[in-house]
């Protein structure tokens, strides 16, 4: 299977062969009844785009910038559960299953947006045959690049994890080269590591001109 190939592959790879979503090639263009019902808006960073555990008022479809999605785990402890950038949907799951959300979103950067109310979201969905392989495309995207995100955790040198994450999701997203609301121990969490491996991995990494100084700086 080609899973069972990328995982076993992946410590020789470059972050373009492991992640060619990312590279935001062919992300599928907004189609004109989603353009039609949606309000383009902007947020700036810490605006908090949805609620863990409340209902999904509006589904927003990012155009530019960078957001985090967090949860709680059965410790009662917020963690980070991923990120996401450009050309993805925030809060579209829940809305089509009728669910509340099972995460908080929060704009890490300026962020602007195309969005849709939830009811607008799913008439689209059922009716417009257009308008919903559109939608499927993106969410099929956002699983993709899901993935190969958990395929990069399964990297065993903690070293590579940090050089992929820096050289290659973090620059896919923006242009920051660490972004002030996304936080050093939340970086660890989603790279499986202790914070204070992580600032070690940092400093030896900027050393040797590999990440840029802002990032290297990030303390425990």
């Amino acid at each position: 299977m080609v899973l069972r190939e990328l995982s076993f592959s992946t410590t020789k790879m470059d972050f373009a062969t492991l992640t060619p979503a990312l590279e935001m090639k062919g992300a599928p263009i907004p189609c004109a009844a989603f353009e039609n019902c949606a309000i383009r808006t902007s947020v700036d960073a810490g605006t908090v785009l949805s609620q863990e555990g409340m209902d999904v008022e509006f589904v927003h479809y990012l155009k530019n910038g960078l957001v985090k999605r967090m949860a709680h785990s059965e410790e009662g402890k917020e963690i980070l559960i991923n990120l996401q950038g450009p050309d993805s949907f925030v809060g579209a799951f829940p809305v089509l299953l009728h669910e509340a959300s099972s995460t908080k979103t929060i704009a890490l950067t300026h962020t602007t947006m195309l969005s849709i109310s939830a009811s607008d979201f799913r008439r689209l969905h059922a009716h417009d045959c257009s308008c919903a392989s559109w939608m499927s495309r993106v969410l099929s995207r956002e699983l993709r690049i899901s993935l190969e995100h958990h395929l990069l955790l399964k990297i065993p040198q903690a070293r590579r994890r940090v050089e992929l994450f820096f050289s290659g999701i973090l620059p896919s997203y923006t242009n920051d080269p660490l972004p002030s609301m996304l936080k050093q121990f939340e970086i660890a969490q989603l790279l499986n590591i202790t914070p204070e491996h992580l600032s070690r991995i940092l400093r030896q990494l900027h050393k040797e001109g590999m990440v840029p100084q802002t990032a290297s700086r990030i303390q425990v």
